[in-house]
Protein backbone atom coordinates (compact mmCIF):
# COMPACT_ATOMS: atom_id res chain seq x y z
CA UNK A 1 0.00 0.00 0.00
CA UNK A 2 1.07 3.46 -0.98
CA UNK A 3 1.91 5.52 2.23
CA UNK A 4 1.31 9.19 2.49
CA UNK A 5 2.00 11.64 5.00
CA UNK A 6 -0.46 14.86 4.34
CA UNK A 7 1.10 17.88 6.21
CA UNK A 8 -0.90 21.53 7.24
CA UNK A 9 1.61 24.18 6.83
CA UNK A 10 0.65 27.26 8.99
CA UNK A 11 0.71 26.09 12.81
CA UNK A 12 2.29 23.07 11.80
CA UNK A 13 5.46 23.02 9.22
CA UNK A 14 5.67 26.94 9.72
CA UNK A 15 6.32 28.32 12.98
CA UNK A 16 2.90 30.57 12.66
CA UNK A 17 -0.58 31.32 14.08
CA UNK A 18 -2.88 32.77 12.12
CA UNK A 19 -3.98 34.65 15.26
CA UNK A 20 -0.87 36.73 15.43
CA UNK A 21 -1.72 38.36 11.97
CA UNK A 22 -5.59 38.93 13.52
CA UNK A 23 -4.28 40.28 16.55
CA UNK A 24 -1.61 43.06 14.67
CA UNK A 25 -4.93 44.04 12.70
CA UNK A 26 -7.22 44.38 15.74
CA UNK A 27 -4.11 45.79 17.24
CA UNK A 28 -3.87 48.60 14.49
CA UNK A 29 -8.01 48.96 14.60
CA UNK A 30 -8.75 48.90 18.14
CA UNK A 31 -10.58 45.92 18.32
CA UNK A 32 -10.04 42.59 19.81
CA UNK A 33 -8.52 39.66 17.80
CA UNK A 34 -12.08 37.98 17.72
CA UNK A 35 -13.30 41.13 16.17
CA UNK A 36 -10.56 41.06 13.60
CA UNK A 37 -11.24 37.52 12.61
CA UNK A 38 -14.64 38.11 12.56
CA UNK A 39 -14.16 40.87 10.26
CA UNK A 40 -11.52 39.28 7.48
CA UNK A 41 -11.90 35.61 7.86
CA UNK A 42 -14.46 35.70 4.80
CA UNK A 43 -12.43 37.66 2.92
CA UNK A 44 -9.21 35.51 3.89
CA UNK A 45 -11.15 32.66 2.52
CA UNK A 46 -12.34 34.33 -0.70
CA UNK A 47 -8.66 35.01 -1.50
CA UNK A 48 -7.49 31.53 -0.66
CA UNK A 49 -9.81 29.89 -3.12
CA UNK A 50 -8.84 32.97 -5.63
CA UNK A 51 -12.14 34.35 -6.03
CA UNK A 52 -10.96 38.04 -5.04
CA UNK A 53 -7.38 39.34 -5.83
CA UNK A 54 -4.71 40.50 -3.18
CA UNK A 55 -5.96 43.87 -3.80
CA UNK A 56 -9.10 43.49 -3.94
CA UNK A 57 -8.13 41.64 -0.58
CA UNK A 58 -6.40 44.81 0.93
CA UNK A 59 -8.58 47.19 0.01
CA UNK A 60 -11.55 45.86 1.51
CA UNK A 61 -9.96 44.66 4.71
CA UNK A 62 -8.66 48.36 5.01
CA UNK A 63 -12.06 49.72 4.72
CA UNK A 64 -13.80 47.14 7.05
CA UNK A 65 -10.95 47.76 9.46
CA UNK A 66 -10.51 51.89 9.06
CA UNK A 67 -6.88 51.30 8.58
CA UNK A 68 -4.60 52.20 5.92
CA UNK A 69 -3.86 50.02 2.94
CA UNK A 70 -0.47 49.30 3.37
CA UNK A 71 -1.22 48.26 7.01
CA UNK A 72 -2.80 45.13 5.67
CA UNK A 73 0.43 43.60 4.81
CA UNK A 74 -0.82 40.17 3.93
CA UNK A 75 2.57 39.75 2.09
CA UNK A 76 4.94 41.21 3.78
CA UNK A 77 3.60 39.82 7.30
CA UNK A 78 4.37 36.16 5.91
CA UNK A 79 7.98 36.91 5.17
CA UNK A 80 9.53 36.87 8.51
CA UNK A 81 8.07 33.45 9.30
CA UNK A 82 10.42 30.80 10.27
CA UNK A 83 9.84 27.05 9.49
CA UNK A 84 9.44 24.35 12.33
CA UNK A 85 12.80 22.37 11.67
CA UNK A 86 11.62 20.24 14.24
CA UNK A 87 8.60 19.08 12.51
CA UNK A 88 10.23 19.24 9.13
CA UNK A 89 12.52 16.84 10.70
CA UNK A 90 9.58 14.03 11.63
CA UNK A 91 8.74 14.46 8.01
CA UNK A 92 11.83 13.75 6.82
CA UNK A 93 12.14 10.87 9.24
CA UNK A 94 8.48 9.63 7.68
CA UNK A 95 9.87 9.68 4.52
CA UNK A 96 13.40 7.77 5.18
CA UNK A 97 10.15 4.99 6.17
CA UNK A 98 8.77 5.03 3.00
CA UNK A 99 6.13 7.77 3.38
CA UNK A 100 5.56 10.49 0.75
CA UNK A 101 5.32 13.39 2.04
CA UNK A 102 2.20 16.37 1.02
CA UNK A 103 1.39 19.51 1.97
CA UNK A 104 -2.16 20.42 2.12
CA UNK A 105 -2.86 23.76 2.84
CA UNK A 106 -5.61 26.80 3.09
CA UNK A 107 -3.58 29.83 0.97
CA UNK A 108 -3.64 32.07 -1.55
CA UNK A 109 -1.10 32.47 -4.70
CA UNK A 110 1.02 35.43 -3.20
CA UNK A 111 1.92 33.51 0.08
CA UNK A 112 1.70 29.81 -1.91
CA UNK A 113 4.70 30.81 -3.58
CA UNK A 114 6.81 31.33 -0.68
CA UNK A 115 5.55 27.78 0.47
CA UNK A 116 6.80 26.01 -2.39
CA UNK A 117 10.11 27.68 -2.10
CA UNK A 118 10.53 27.35 1.49
CA UNK A 119 9.56 23.66 1.30
CA UNK A 120 11.00 22.53 -1.89
CA UNK A 121 13.30 19.90 -0.24
CA UNK A 122 10.74 18.57 1.91
CA UNK A 123 7.61 17.54 -0.45
CA UNK A 124 6.65 15.35 -2.77
CA UNK A 125 3.22 16.71 -3.77
CA UNK A 126 1.69 20.33 -3.14
CA UNK A 127 -1.71 21.14 -2.42
CA UNK A 128 -2.95 24.73 -1.72
CA UNK A 129 -6.84 25.70 -1.85
CA UNK A 130 -5.96 28.49 -4.27
CA UNK A 131 -5.11 26.00 -7.12
CA UNK A 132 -8.10 23.10 -6.25
CA UNK A 133 -10.50 26.25 -5.32
CA UNK A 134 -11.54 24.14 -2.49
CA UNK A 135 -10.78 24.93 1.29
CA UNK A 136 -10.31 22.54 4.17
CA UNK A 137 -12.37 20.70 6.19
CA UNK A 138 -14.56 20.87 2.94
CA UNK A 139 -14.43 17.01 2.08
CA UNK A 140 -14.59 17.73 -1.30
CA UNK A 141 -11.01 19.46 -0.85
CA UNK A 142 -10.02 16.06 0.58
CA UNK A 143 -11.68 13.62 -2.20
CA UNK A 144 -9.52 16.25 -4.65
CA UNK A 145 -6.17 15.62 -3.17
CA UNK A 146 -6.62 11.73 -3.03
CA UNK A 147 -7.74 11.50 -7.12
CA UNK A 148 -5.13 13.69 -7.63
CA UNK A 149 -2.40 11.41 -5.90
CA UNK A 150 -3.73 7.97 -7.37
CA UNK A 151 -3.49 10.20 -10.85
CA UNK A 152 0.11 11.17 -10.37
CA UNK A 153 1.21 7.65 -8.48
CA UNK A 154 -0.71 5.75 -11.51
CA UNK A 155 -2.09 3.89 -8.39
CA UNK A 156 -4.99 3.15 -6.15
CA UNK A 157 -4.38 5.68 -3.24
CA UNK A 158 -6.64 4.48 -0.10
CA UNK A 159 -7.42 6.83 2.35
CA UNK A 160 -6.06 4.18 5.13
CA UNK A 161 -2.76 4.63 3.93
CA UNK A 162 -2.90 8.63 4.76
CA UNK A 163 -1.65 10.26 7.72
CA UNK A 164 -2.89 13.56 7.87
CA UNK A 165 -1.49 16.33 10.22
CA UNK A 166 -3.03 19.62 11.07
CA UNK A 167 -3.50 21.72 13.84
CA UNK A 168 -6.88 22.52 13.31
CA UNK A 169 -9.60 20.02 14.67
CA UNK A 170 -12.59 20.06 12.07
CA UNK A 171 -9.75 19.99 9.37
CA UNK A 172 -8.47 16.51 11.36
CA UNK A 173 -12.18 15.40 12.11
CA UNK A 174 -13.17 15.83 8.55
CA UNK A 175 -9.92 13.66 6.88
CA UNK A 176 -11.11 10.58 10.00
CA UNK A 177 -14.10 10.65 8.06
CA UNK A 178 -12.59 9.78 4.73
CA UNK A 179 -11.08 7.12 5.90
CA UNK A 180 -7.46 8.83 7.04
CA UNK A 181 -5.73 8.90 10.62
CA UNK A 182 -5.69 12.29 11.84
CA UNK A 183 -3.56 13.89 14.27
CA UNK A 184 -3.88 16.80 16.25
CA UNK A 185 -1.06 18.84 15.93
CA UNK A 186 0.16 21.06 19.24
CA UNK A 187 3.82 20.55 19.10
CA UNK A 188 6.68 18.93 17.78
CA UNK A 189 7.11 16.75 20.94
CA UNK A 190 3.94 15.73 21.06
CA UNK A 191 3.49 15.29 16.90
CA UNK A 192 6.74 12.93 17.50
CA UNK A 193 5.16 10.64 20.28
CA UNK A 194 2.04 10.20 18.06
CA UNK A 195 4.09 9.23 15.19
CA UNK A 196 6.33 6.80 17.14
CA UNK A 197 5.18 3.72 15.53
CA UNK A 198 5.75 4.98 12.37
CA UNK A 199 8.73 6.40 12.88
CA UNK A 200 10.64 3.18 13.97
CA UNK A 201 12.71 1.52 10.83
Amino acid sequence: MIKLAIFDVDGVLNDYSPTRYRSYLGGLAGITVEEASEAVQPLINLLAVGQITLDMFESSVAEKLNIKKEQVRWVDYYKGIERNEEVAKIAMELRANGYLITLMTNEDASRSTMIKSRFNDLMDFYFVSCEMKLLKPDPEAYRYVIAQLKKALQATVFPSGMVFIDDTKINVDAAVRLGMRGYLFTTAADLRAQLAPLLQR
